[in-house]
Formats: C-alpha cells, structure tokens, sequence
C-alpha cells in the first residue's frame, strides 16, 4: 500500500483512478500508525463482523496518495480468514505497513465467485492468481463503515451484518410477507415476515447483465435460505428501473405494490427506530422518481409508512442531459448558474474548457432537461464552481471530495452564502436555490479556495435544512425527525443538523443498523408495502 507504481496500475486496471482502496493491517497497532483510532473504532475493527472502517489518516502515514486521494480518511481493516492473516504475517516480516485489499471484481460488477470466472474476468487486472478447491457459496462484499459519536454510519452493510434481521415492532411487524426489491443504484433486497426484516446483503448498482444476475440470484437464494416465498412484492415506482421491471416479469399473480423512493427512505429509519405515527422526514440525496415524474433529491416530508405529504423541497432545476450531468458535474453547474443569473454565463476561466453551448441550447429549449430538486445535484454544481470537478470518476466524487476539504470546526466557524430565508408558507413550500449559488459564485470570484467554499456551503446547507426542518415541525405539531438520503453518509452535515434540530429539542433519529443512502430503501418498501395489504 506503499507502492505508488503498484496502487496506480492497480486502481488503472480496475478503472477507479480516483475513487479510494481499502487496506489491510497486521493489527490495532499497525492500524494506529496509519491513522487515528479511538476505542469505538477499534472494538469495530476488531469485532466478527471485520468490516473496512473509515478512520482520520495520520499525515506522515506511509502509504500511496492513490489509497485515499483528495480525502481526510482511509479505510482499514484487520485481518478475517487464515489466509489474511498469513498473509499479514509475511508482509510484517518483510516491514510492509499496509496492503491494498480490492474486491475480486471489475469496477460496479459483482464480486467473482469461482476460480474459472475469476480467471476470465479478472484476467486484465490480476498478474498472478492464488487458487483454491473450497467453493464460494454466496457473494459478499466488505462492510464499510465510519463510526460517529452516536453509533456507526454505515456506507456499505454486507458481509458480517447481512442478512442479520431489523426487528419491527409495532404497525412494521404486523401484515403478511413481502419482498421489497429495493432500487436502482446500491441496491439490496428485503424479506419481511411478523416481526423481521431481512436485508440482503449488498448487492450494487444494477446497470449490467451481470449486476442483475446477481440480482435474481440475491433474490433467489434469500427466499430459499428463509424458506418463505412471499405473495406479494414491492418495487421503486421509477419505470426505467430494473427492479421494476423484474417484479412486472416475474409478479405471476402475486401482489405488485410501488413505492416512492423517499417514502421508503423515511419508512426505513421509522421501521428500524419502531417508531409510532408520523414523523418530518428530511430526505436528500442524488435522485428518486416523484409522485409528479419529476426527479426529487431534496425533500422534507410528513409521514409514516402508511403515507406522506410533500411539505418543502429545494427549487427544481432543470439538469441538462440528465444522468450525463452527473458523470460531467460541470453541466449541472451551468444549470444551476443560468437559473440564478441567466445569460450570459459569468465570467469563469473553468467554463472555457468545455462546451457550454449545447448545453445552454437544451436548457433554452427544454431538451433531455429534466427538472430536479436533488440536494445531491446542487452539491454537484457548487463543487463544479471551483473548476475543480469538471467531471468525475466515480457517483458523488465531487461532493464527497468537497466535503474532504473542510472539517466540523471550520463549518462551526463559517458565514453561510447567503442570508437564511423563512420557509414559506403553504405545502409543498420550495426553497430557493438561487441565493445559494449566487452566493457560491460571489465567493468564487472573490478568490475563496476550495476549504473556504466548502466550509460556508456546508455551513448553509446546515441551516437552511435544521430551519426548514423545525418549522414543520412546529407547523404541524411533531416531535421528532429522521434523516435519510445519500446525501447524509456526508459527516458534516448529518452531524449539523442532526445537533441543530436537537438542539431546538427536537428528536432526531437516523439509520444506525443500515445505511443512509439506497441500501436502505428496500426496507422501507417492504414496511410501506405491508400498511397497503
């Protein structure tokens, strides 16, 4: 993990240059010489599960900048099989801190599971194979998690923690078996039966033949291992999806029953808090299909898993190209500047290098634009002001590489971009997005580096969403909120208002057993699915 020439070929090969690799350690004590480890973090290094946990690197840490680059934390991990462990034993001998350990796949494919696969489809990333007659019988990926002050934050649940059940208690545990097939992007799948749900190991991003072959095996193999083959199924109301068309392929005539995706995300932290009656719901992340067919990715909602109003979201944007906006942030940046202060575009050096004019053509004539209010999107496009994330290697590196650049004492310390305006009146209130960029942009031209913008934008964020949040709350008389979306496996802003709102006594819950972002939503299928039975 030292290697600089050894990391690069290895992350050229797997074709994630710029996306983070876990490493392995001998031990507690090789693992406090590459990073800082408190008593929590250790007993989850430590602990059967074995997962990868995200811990602060030490700047003198002896490894390749390509391990981690543009990022606070590293993963690590101790060792879990025999194997590990010989394998650490003879690379201690040899004075080896760390060793690069990647799963046995192609980037967003699933994990390899015999020795033939693994010699056709590994062929251009491994230079030497070690074999072995024992059979794999069910996939797995690595866990990964950071631990926060009030329990883990979960990135990745799988191996060590999967299928382990979320017990349901009240409304939750009660109704007849359902499968919730779970979304699009991080997809896992949920059996719910009386009073358990389980969530399926990890099973990815759902966009190849082979992703959806583990797919149907995932869906397979959890009925037969619980020997129950539910009536009745749950899906993402998106159509595109490819959970939604295996359940329109496969329903028979069982029970088909869509829900929104949001919906789902608030019904998941309801279900596993077992918590009773509505609740706000303040759910960001980087996509979702809306009741209206809109994309929807920054919400506060009202509800239980029996239902939910929409009572606020951010401005919807157009976003040019859709998905393609979110390989190339620098398009959402142009989308969202030409919705703040028009045209012409300001004068940026970084706009020079691509093609605006296209793109200002679509938005101009509503073209492939689809109109959308993700919190995740306007990260992208904050991000992409610096001309430092014109495009990206991998889903969210632009936010997650902006979040890097700051830290909870600099946010603490920060203005905000832009003067907090009150949440309007009436459901659905929208919040405004143009201030934020306008404020984005002044900043920018005054010469504000990348740690200066991120730690006002987080700070921004923070109060925009612990305001909007209390007002609801208060508008509709109810006490507690839940925090869900992709958008908060980001520490800072889950940590702000998470405080924020507690700190105008509110109760605050957020996914401790599963992740905040779509690994949870199949549990959330699963419990709205069983209210509508």
């Amino acid at each position: 993990a030292d290697d600089d020439d050894a990391v690069r070929r290895l992350s050229r090969r797997k074709h994630r240059e710029a996306k983070p690799l876990a490493v392995m350690v001998r031990d507690l004590a090789a693992a406090r010489r590459l990073a800082e480890v408190d008593a929590a973090e250790a007993e989850a290094l430590a602990s059967p599960a074995a997962p990868i946990v995200l811990l602060t690197a030490r700047r003198d840490a002896p490894l390749a900048r390509l391990v981690a680059p543009d990022h606070r934390r590293v993963g690590l991990m101790l060792p879990s099989t025999p194997l590990h462990h010989l394998l650490a034993d003879a690379l201690a001998a040899r004075d080896v801190p760390a060793v690069v350990m990647t799963s046995g796949n192609a980037s967003d494919e699933p994990i390899c599971l015999d020795n033939a696969e693994a010699r056709t489809r590994l062929a251009g990333i491994a230079d030497a194979w070690l074999l072995h007659d024992r059979d794999i019988v069910r996939r797995a990926d690595d866990s990964v998690l950071q631990m926060l002050a009030d329990g883990p934050l979960f990135f990745r649940r799988s191996r060590g923690y999967a299928p382990v059940p979320v017990f349901l208690a009240g409304a939750a545990a009660a109704g007849p078996d359902v499968l919730a097939v779970g979304p699009q992007l991080k997809n896992t799948v949920c059996l719910a039966s009386a009073d358990r749900a389980f969530v399926s190991p990890h099973v990815g991003d759902l966009g190849g033949l082979a992703a959806g072959g583990f797919f149907a095996e995932t869906v397979a193999t959890l009925q037969d291992v619980l020997e129950k083959h539910p009536d009745t199924l749950a899906h993402d109301t998106h159509p595109a999806y490819h959970t939604t068309g295996w359940v329109h392929d496969h329903a028979g005539a069982r029970a088909r029953i869509g829900v929104q995706h949001h919906h789902a995300h608030l019904a998941a932290v309801h279900a596993e808090h077992g918590l009773d009656g509505p609740v706000v719901g303040v759910i960001l992340d980087g996509t979702g299909y809306g009741d209206d067919s809109t994309i929807w990715g920054g919400e506060i909602l009202v509800g239980d898993p029996g239902g939910f109003v929409r009572a606020a979201h951010l401005e919807p944007v157009p976003l040019p190209g859709g998905d393609a906006a979110i390989r190339a942030p620098w398009r959402a940046a142009v989308a969202y500047l030409r919705h703040a202060v028009g045209t012409p575009l300001p004068d940026l050096a970084w706009l020079a290098r691509h093609d605006t004019g296209p793109v200002l053509a679509m938005l101009a004539q509503g073209l492939n634009s689809p109109p959308t209010s993700s919190c995740g999107r306007l990260f992208d496009a904050v991000a992409a002001l610096t001309g430092r994330w014109g495009d990206v290697h991998y889903e969210a590196q632009a936010a997650i590489e902006l979040m890097a650049a700051t830290d909870g004492a600099a946010v603490a310390a920060a203005a905000p971009l832009c003067p907090p305006e009150p949440l309007a009146a009436g459901e659905p209130a929208v919040i405004p997005v143009g201030p934020i960029v306008c404020g984005a942009l002044a900043a920018v031209q005054a010469g504000a580096g990348v740690a200066e913008l991120s730690a006002r934008f987080h700070r921004t964020l923070i109060d925009l969403w612990t305001d909007a949040a209390a007002t609801v709350a208060r508008r509709r008389g109810l006490g507690t909120v839940v925090l869900a979306g992709g958008v908060f496996q980001n520490e800072l802003l889950l940590t702000g208002v998470r405080d924020g709102l507690r700190a105008r006594g509110l109760d605050v819950r957020r996914p401790l057993q599963l992740p905040a972002n779509d690994g949870a939503v199949a549990l959330g299928q699963a419990v709205v699915a069983r209210t509508r039975c």
